[in-house]
């Protein structure tokens, strides 16, 4: 490489070691950088032009590290608080699985070794069916391994049985990747199927919808069970308790001598359907305790009125008021069926312009106010209020 530098190739090992520097961006543009590789011999005695392989990009803080997965400053934000569960959908890009016109779309399944795969490049996910998210499956085994937090996994809307057993195996038993070893026998596993399958905003939304009236049409299914038949809308949300049950079965079987740790989570927000679903697991699969651990919602709360920070801390407030009785109702829900009572995600929601693609010439004149207010010290008044007064006090675990 010709802005290489430090250039020392080891015959012994057949490695090339070399500094690449990569320069400040001009005028604030950003970097886009391209590293060529030229007249290259894949050993020694090779012509010119045979290629290289394992090819890999070292920032020099963190070449003394080697082979360690997550960095100790992040680590030790884990080690720091007493988390107990960490949930890790965002890591996993669950909800980039299965959209329209893409490789996996409706109705194609996917397959274990469609997966993302552990040391694999930034283009991979790009022309690869089934690989997103920021890390593959076996950097949470890793995490549990060295943390020993309880890990909540969310399980590909698209996931084929085949994957989600030999998911369940690698939690269990683990692969070359992983030391040869599972997660640590203290570990418990919260498994959600996808996330947020009540919203269409995501595509897997609309892919369990289009699923779940197939199965109807397709006849020999529990979804229309009952005498009314039920309607769409219930049958979506059937459709993710029966998933739900499903995958909690198949890491229970693989569980087998631990199958206590497996805590199948079903995520609805929608908490007036809860009784249809939870009836539906009732008569087709016997008491919800038995197949599921919880049902968990969202817990979020938006001011109404972002015209300074103090209002946007008022609006909060007083948003977070509005959760109680959606709180009360799950955990008198949860009760009732013997399950547990939780959230997914929550806490103050002040966004910016919106999440769908918009001119970026025009800017939100409230992000001001809303930086403010998330700065203010307040805030962690707001936030504890929510969680002592409403959800804890409402039942809430």
């Amino acid at each position: 490489v010709s802005d290489a530098t430090k250039l020392h190739y080891d015959r012994k090992t057949n490695t090339t070691v070399a500094d690449y520097e990569i320069k400040p961006p001009v005028n604030g543009a950003a970097n886009m950088v391209r590293i060529r590789f030229v007249l290259t011999r894949r050993t020694y005695e090779a012509t010119q032009g045979t290629g290289v392989t394992n090819i890999r990009l070292v920032r020099r803080e963190d070449e003394k590290r080697g082979a360690q997965v997550f960095t100790d400053l992040w680590l030790d934000s884990i080690r720091k608080y007493p988390w107990s569960v960490l949930r890790c959908m965002d890591a996993l890009k669950i909800n980039e699985y299965g959209a329209p016109g893409s490789p996996e779309a409706y109705p194609r399944l996917l397959q274990w070794d469609e997966r993302r795969l552990p040391a694999r490049g930034p283009l991979y996910p790009k022309v690869s069916p089934g690989v997103h998210g920021v890390i593959p499956w076996e950097d949470l085994v890793i995490l549990a391994q060295i943390t020993h937090k309880d890990l909540w996994i969310n399980i590909p809307i698209n996931a084929s049985d085949e994957y989600v057993e030999k998911l369940a195996v690698l939690f269990h038993d683990g692969n070359a990747a992983t030391g040869n070893a599972g997660i640590p026998s203290g570990v418990n596993l919260y498994v959600e199927y996808s996330n947020e399958l009540w919203s269409d905003f995501f595509s897997q939304g609309k892919w369990n919808d289009q699923a779940a009236q197939d199965e109807v049409t397709r006849g020999a299914t529990n979804l229309n069970y009952d005498a009314a038949a039920g309607t769409p809308q219930q049958w979506r949300f059937r459709r993710i308790a029966k998933r739900t049950v499903e995958i909690g079965r198949q890491f229970r079987k693989v569980f087998a001598d631990s199958a206590g740790r497996i805590r199948p989570v079903l995520n609805n927000h929608l908490v007036q359907f809860d009784f249809d679903i939870l009836h539906y697991v009732e008569a087709n699969d016997g008491k919800p305790a038995n197949v599921l651990y919880g049902i968990a919602q969202h817990g979020y709360y938006t001011s109404p009125d972002a015209g300074s920070p103090q209002q946007i801390l008022a609006g909060l407030r007083a948003a977070a008021e509005k959760n109680r009785q959606h709180y009360a109702l799950s955990r008198a829900l949860a009760t009732y069926f013997g399950l547990h009572s939780m959230t997914y995600e929550g806490g103050p929601d002040e966004t910016g312009p919106g999440d769908a693609p918009k001119d970026p010439r025009v800017v939100d004149p409230t992000l001001p106010n809303k930086f403010a207010a998330a700065r203010d010290p307040a805030m962690k008044d707001v936030i504890y209020h929510d969680l002592i007064d409403n959800w804890f006090s409402s039942g809430g675990e």
